[in-house]
């Protein structure tokens, strides 16, 4: 699986995108290939218009390059509905789906209903919410972005080191901390 980021562009950067990611990936075809973060309100009328990235995804599943086509996007059910309401033949559709979800901008109320009606599979994400560290001095990365620990991932990959009987890596300090 693998996504395209087209935001936009047109089919030839989609398309441009693919070639890419299977040259990358040292195979011919996709199991999944899906539109990234469909978040903004015209996204769905860009990716449908003339020349848009819908007709590359056509294009790859046509010459065999994806077996499968879907969208992700975590803003807005709203948005997700507008994209279904194109009424395209997606095998699969990203939605965040949570305890939180179900009581402000429902996905799992108002877009996962219309995916069990269509057929369409369902791909959660942000299982366990969005996080946001509260602490400044976990802030890291470029432009101020902030890097999330994943909790469960570090002791997975902690757990990996002490049953090769090593211990597990020390994690990276900000410079703020390590200025202390």
């Amino acid at each position: 699986m693998t996504k395209v980021c087209t935001h936009g562009r047109d089919r030839k950067v989609a398309m441009q995108q693919l070639e890419e990611s299977l040259k990358r990936l040292r195979t011919d075809h996709l199991d999944l290939w899906q539109i990234h973060e469909v978040i903004y309100e015209n996204d769905p009328d860009l990716h449908f218009a003339k020349g848009g990235v819908i007709e590359a995804l056509d294009q790859a599943k046509q010459r065999g390059k994806v077996r499968f086509v879907g969208f992700t996007g975590h803003k807005s059910p709203a948005i997700h509905l507008k994209m279904l309401a194109h009424d395209y033949p997606f095998d699969t559709v990203q939605l965040p789906l949570n305890c939180f979800d179900g009581t402000y901008r429902s996905f799992e109320q108002q877009v996962l209903p219309e995916l069990e009606r269509r057929g369409i599979a369902a791909l959660g994400h942000e299982e366990f919410g969005r996080r946001r560290p509260a602490d400044p001095a976990r802030r890291r990365g470029r432009g101020g972005s902030v890097a999330l620990r994943d909790e469960p991932a570090r002791r997975d990959h902690d757990q990996r080191h002490r049953l090769a009987g090593g211990a597990p890596p020390e994690p990276a300090r900000s410079r703020a901390a390590s200025r202390r």
